[in-house]
């Protein structure tokens, strides 16, 4: 896990919340400060650098949720090192850094491990989606829901638009 702030602060709370079977090992932030004020706070076992916490043969799931720039670099050490990862939205922020994700998480298949990437969504935590969540609290069933949000007017130079516009 990168960067102490308000996305890192939720997922934190969210995985070892009451119910969760997940172990918070390590942290690791641009700043060891940061890392060692996280680790305080969240109650994991140490506060490591990105590269040690990516590399430790202990270390069984990596969560990016550092500054978007930093995100291709971390989901292709955590790939390179077969962890699984989950990175919080965007991915990429141009296409050079989504096609090297690409070319590694190939590398890593074709060399038998089974690379795992998921990306989230930080609109979950959003009221409306906690609306929704409480409307289908009750529910039993298994349930798949696909919604569509417009955010509103983005400039042609924010990082999803300026890709789109290159195409």
């Amino acid at each position: 896990m990168y960067r102490s702030g308000g996305i890192c602060t939720r997922r934190s709370h969210s995985l070892s919340g009451k119910g969760h079977s997940v172990t918070l090992v390590s942290v690791a932030t641009s700043s060891g400060i940061s890392a060692e004020s996280a680790r305080r706070r969240f109650a994991f076992q140490r506060a490591q650098t990105p590269v040690e916490l990516i590399q430790d043969p202990s270390t069984d799931a990596v969560f990016v949720l550092s500054r978007h720039d930093s995100h291709a670099r971390y989901v292709v050490e955590a790939l390179l090192n077969h962890k699984p990862v989950f990175v919080e939205k965007p991915l990429a922020t141009d296409r050079e850094q989504l096609q090297e994700i690409v070319r590694n998480f190939g590398t890593v298949q074709q060399a038998g491990y089974s690379p795992f990437v998921m990306v989230g969504f930080n609109r979950r935590f959003a009221p409306f989606s906690e609306k929704v969540r409480e409307f289908f609290a009750n529910r039993r069933e298994p349930l798949l829901v696909h919604i569509r949000v417009n955010a509103g007017y983005l400039p042609a130079e924010h990082g999803p638009m300026k890709m789109a516009a290159v195409s």
